[in-house]
């Protein structure tokens, strides 16, 4: 029996009528494991599949000292190699960038905010954020009571956070920690 997996991907990106719209990716954790192996591959392939406008990038906060070079070879070192993957890897990594941070520490919080005003004046993403949290559960509520802190769930356009865990939940309506919204 021969592999599916091809097959079902095409099929599974034919249901996207249009690329996403534009945003930042910020991307806790972002030195860790989970990032190089599932979560930039998959980045990646949306990119790839013309999924992701041209106004998107990625910000990976961590507590690594990392350049922006050092960031964007650590986390593409396992995107596929090869000339049909070429022009797609060059528009992706342009897109990468990276902030070295503490979650505990409010003053990575207000950096990370004048970031985002630079990203946004840069990649014109509109003021839209997608915070992923790629860390231990133990960091979640830490993290987004520094979001909120540093006001950057009302930094303007739209904001998703953590919902899945239901440990730490920011929704328009107001924030909610360790509760069901």
């Amino acid at each position: 029996m021969a592999p599916t997996t091809e097959t079902n991907l095409e099929n599974d990106l034919g249901y996207a009528k249009k690329a996403a719209g534009p945003c930042v990716f910020v991307l806790f954790g972002a030195s860790g494991d989970l990032t190089k192996r599932k979560l930039v591959p998959a980045l990646f392939n949306l990119g790839k599949a013309k999924l992701l406008p041209d106004n998107f990038a990625v910000l990976g906060v961590s507590v690594d000292e990392l350049s922006v070079e050092d960031f964007r070879s650590q986390v593409t070192s396992f995107l596929p190699a090869g000339t049909d993957s070429a022009g797609a890897s060059e528009w992706f990594r342009k897109r990468l960038f990276y902030q070295r941070g503490d979650f505990a520490d409010p003053n990575t919080f207000a950096k990370l905010r004048e970031r985002l005003a630079a990203l946004d004046a840069e990649q014109h993403t509109e003021g839209n954020y997608l915070f992923y949290l790629a860390t231990a559960p133990k960091f979640f509520s830490q993290i987004v009571e520094q979001l909120g802190a540093a006001a950057l769930f009302a930094a303007g356009g739209w904001t998703l956070a953590p919902g899945g865990n239901r440990k730490a939940v920011w929704t328009r309506s107001g924030f909610c920690s360790g509760t069901e919204p």
